[in-house]
């Protein structure tokens, strides 16, 4: 499962999914994920992500 935060306002899950999709074979079902509006992260970064794994 995976935690994205990410400053700001306006919609930005496109160009989000775009680079998460890159990530992970298309014919494979993403893992989940939480998506979390902040005022703010360190750096000015735009998104910030952690994820949470288990090797299979």
């Amino acid at each position: 499962m995976g935690i994205a935060y990410r400053r700001g306002r306006g919609s930005r899950f496109p160009e989000l999914n775009e680079v998460y999709s890159k990530y992970f074979p298309p014919d494979e079902k993403p893992p989940a994920r939480i998506t979390v509006e902040v005022k703010g992260l360190p750096k000015g970064a735009l998104v910030e992500i952690g994820v949470i794994a288990q090797k299979a």
